[in-house]
């Protein structure tokens, strides 16, 4: 995108994502920036369905206002029960399938969200 666009115009993409991710997210959900163009979205949604509707809808809204740019989203979805007393400890691996998500939803073309084994 930078390499393309400029740095300018890469910024701002991110921060049209970010708007999206905000719009689509519940109050009590998480959202950081995990990387340069990586961003990782907690939440309380244990319904695969369900969650892979509300990231597609968000993919669909951010396509929107980016198209003439060409951007995409490509998502990797991972869902878990967190082990009682110590929640925080299920969320490295938790990433970790998100991230193989990802690289399958990227290999499978981009412009897609994939759910995590």
């Amino acid at each position: 995108m930078n390499d393309r666009y400029g740095h300018a115009e890469g910024d701002r993409v991110i921060r049209v994502l970010a708007d999206v991710l905000r719009e689509h997210a519940a109050p009590q959900d998480l959202l950081t920036r995990h990387g340069g163009e990586e961003f990782v979205w907690v939440t309380g949604i244990s319904d695969e369905g369900a969650l892979l509707a509300r990231v597609n809808a968000l993919r669909v809204s951010f396509a929107h206002r980016v198209e003439v740019l060409g951007v995409t989203v490509s998502a990797g979805v991972a869902v878990t029960t967190l082990p009682p007393g110590d929640p925080a400890s299920a969320l490295p691996e938790l990433l970790r399938r998100a991230d193989e998500a990802l690289y399958q939803a990227k290999a499978a073309g981009r412009n897609q969200a994939r759910l995590a084994s």
